[in-house]
């Protein structure tokens, strides 16, 4: 018996886990950058600092974009909130919900941030 399809949903099954590991430090870079205080919570005022620096969002969607972010709705944002939000979006790149812009466009989280793709993984250390 030939194992070509297992290897196939193996490789899916790799592809997929890779993605995730990449979104996750993503995520995780995109957060220490913004979290210039160093206290492992995105305060309202961090995240408009960073969005507003690396971004051309209105201040309003700065806003919406930070509720939406914060989860639990304490006033800050975590770095698990980051990487739930970042993930979202993997779960929903077949087209199935997911954010979208105004014209009802699915968003990638590069295009939400403002980032080219590639920023996303190259993300400079001297944000600040």
């Amino acid at each position: 018996r030939s194992g070509s399809g297992r290897s196939g949903r193996s490789n899916q099954s790799d592809s997929f886990e890779e993605e995730l590991l990449q979104c996750s430090r993503d995520a995780d870079a995109l957060f220490r950058k913004a979290d210039t205080s160093g206290d492992g919570y995105l305060s309202k005022r961090e995240f408009e600092v960073y969005m507003k620096r690396n971004t051309k969002h209105s201040d309003l969607a700065i806003r919406e974009l930070f509720s939406m972010m914060d989860l639990d709705n304490d006033g800050y944002i975590t770095q698990d909130e980051v990487r739930h939000v970042f993930l979202q979006q993997i779960r929903h790149a077949n087209g199935k919900g997911g954010l979208k812009n105004g014209d009802g466009q699915k968003m990638k989280m590069s295009d939400l941030l403002g980032l080219e793709d590639d920023e996303l993984h190259d993300l400079a250390d001297d944000v600040y």
